[in-house]
């Protein structure tokens, strides 16, 4: 069960108790002013402590202060809401105080539950966990493995299995997306097996024995998207992978329709190509209403950034920023808002933060005039 602390926030409140933050166990203290939130961060040792900027008795800023210095609150990490734009003076205070992240409200449960995932390491929505059965032929009869997927790509796939499966095993692979959708049906060899299985699953690699062209197609469009349809009826399209030369969104086209959400946090790479393709999909999206960018990754912005028309008629509601340690040379990617640069200025400025390695200065690892060069002309700024 992991613990956090939160100052008396109606939507922190409210989105703590979200399908998501359930799912991984959480457990809220609810401080109704400062002084109160540093004695419950001493005595019930939050992992994670979400408070507002201003607070009855003070404002986050000190309580952050005192956190950092305080043996007493062991490692709690400090997420600090800020209502409105971020200005230069709040980016400097930010600054000072060395807090973990900072969030604008109002926000989307989904943000706030992808910072703290961030922060604290917790299990995301990353990938697919598609259906797998493995059938293998032994003797007359046939051993069968039932499991889920990890991990996909056109040449292969990390499984989780029920049960231990012998390494350089000849399988045949049958993946469900879902079940009013057909299984994709593949030969494949076991190439690797993790040596113990914890919680009952046993993990392993399996690479696909030249797949036909049927295959290889259901393939390429399973490692590459997902349509996800949300409760509101919008559709979300989770991308992972890469963006290239051989990249065909036209399978994709006619299953979006509405208003349209594209999660881009796990796009690694994209080609001139690539970038071509995506224009051309993007221009082709006629059943489309609006759309909107999340989440997009650092590849994607500095497409952007160079390529304006990789963002077509779309906003960008949240993207990946990178940063960078000096002193211990760690590298991480941190979730901005794009309404946290609202009022900002041009370019706009990020604030920096405490490194969750050596406790020292996390610093944004660009050029803000490129980096951003993205959002020029956008109307929230």
């Amino acid at each position: 069960m992991i613990k956090i602390l939160t100052s008396n926030n109606s939507t922190i409140l409210r989105e703590l108790g979200s399908p998501a933050f359930h799912r991984v166990g959480v457990q809220h203290v609810v401080a109704q002013s400062g002084q109160e939130a540093l004695a419950l961060a001493r005595t019930e040792r939050p992992a994670v402590a979400i408070l507002d900027v201003e607070m009855p008795d003070g404002t986050g800023y000190d309580f952050c202060r005192l956190v950092k210095r305080d043996a007493q609150c062991g490692d709690t990490r400090v997420v600090l809401l800020v209502e409105g734009a971020v200005t230069s003076a709040v980016i400097a205070q930010l600054g000072d105080c060395r807090c973990d992240e900072v969030l604008v409200t109002p926000m989307s449960g989904e943000a706030l539950f992808h910072k703290i995932a961030q922060l604290l390491g917790l299990p995301r929505r990353l990938r697919r966990r598609m259906a797998v059965e493995l059938i293998a032929q032994v003797a007359a009869a046939a051993d069968r493995w039932t499991g889920r997927v990890v991990d996909l790509n056109q040449n292969g796939a990390r499984l989780e299995l029920d049960r231990h499966i012998p390494r350089g095993q000849a399988v045949r692979v049958r993946i469900q997306p879902h079940e009013e959708t057909e299984a994709v049906s593949v030969g494949a060899q076991v190439v690797w097996v993790a040596d113990d299985g914890a919680d009952g699953r046993w993990t392993c690699g399996v690479q696909f024995l030249e797949p036909d062209l049927l295959a290889r197609t259901a393939l390429m469009d399973l490692s590459l998207w997902e349509v996800v349809a949300e409760p509101d009826g919008k559709q979300l399209v989770i991308f992972q992978g890469d963006f290239r030369e051989h990249t065909d969104f036209s399978r994709l086209l006619p299953l979006l329709a509405g208003s349209v959400a594209f999660d881009l946090a796990w796009v690694r790479y994209l080609n001139s190509a690539g970038v071509r393709h995506w224009v051309n999909f993007l221009r082709g999206l006629d059943s489309v209403d609006d759309y909107r960018f999340m989440r997009a990754s650092v590849a994607f912005v500095t497409q952007a950034a160079m390529v304006p028309e990789v963002l077509g008629h779309g906003q960008v509601d949240s993207f990946l920023v990178p940063y960078a340690c000096e002193d211990c040379d760690l590298e991480e990617d941190r979730l901005m808002q794009t309404a946290a640069l609202t009022g900002a200025g041009w370019p706009p400025v990020v604030p920096d933060f405490a490194c969750p390695r050596c406790k020292g200065e996390l610093i944004f690892d660009d050029l803000p005039q490129r980096y951003f060069a993205f959002l020029e002309g956008d109307p929230r700024l």
